[in-house]
């Protein structure tokens, strides 16, 4: 590895602090997104148990939603462009999904710490409680998922599901699930 790529792997890290909030990166083919409808009508679907699914706010001309459900705060934004600065990722299989997307959702828990639901065991299943949210919105468009928090990418292999675990089947390190 030369070293302007060395500076720029210590300049643009392969993950988020350990103070970040969990996140959930879906990047997709093209930029089709779900309606605020549709994503209030997912929201109330995925988190409903918690209890009414409330739309506090939108931002960036309805690009970003801010949902209450219960006691938690979400963040759903959709953005027309590549995934910020964490794009280049190696070769193969892992690193098609950051070359062929040209669009973004992120699902979010902005009140959270990655690091305190670790530290208390609860990581997962806010992770968990993300994901059904994207599960609502996986389709073909879909090219991978994101976790920042983690530095991880899977790639998709048909649903959801079978995509986590074609990555747990290929040596990704996706503990932070279980």
């Amino acid at each position: 590895m030369g070293i302007l790529q060395k500076l720029r792997q210590k300049m643009r890290p392969d993950r988020y602090p350990a103070d970040y909030w969990p996140s959930v990166v879906v990047l997709m083919s093209q930029p089709v997104f779900p309606s605020g409808d549709e994503i209030l009508s997912h929201a109330q679907t995925a988190w409903g148990n918690a209890g009414q699914a409330k739309l506090a706010g939108t931002l960036r001309n309805g690009a970003s939603h801010v949902i209450h459900c219960g006691p938690m705060t979400f963040s759903i934004h959709c953005t027309n462009a590549k995934y910020g600065q964490l794009s280049e990722r190696g070769d193969g299989i892992l690193q098609r999904p950051w070359d062929d997307h040209s669009a973004w959702m992120s699902v979010d828990l902005p009140k959270l710490r990655t690091q305190a639901l670790s530290e208390a065991g609860e990581l997962a299943n806010m992770y968990e409680v993300l994901l059904v949210f994207v599960f609502l919105c996986w389709n073909n468009n879909c090219l991978g998922v994101y976790f920042p928090g983690e530095g991880v990418t899977v790639p998709n292999f048909g649903d959801l599901a079978a995509s986590i675990n074609w990555g747990r089947q290929n040596g990704l390190n996706l503990n932070f699930l279980s």
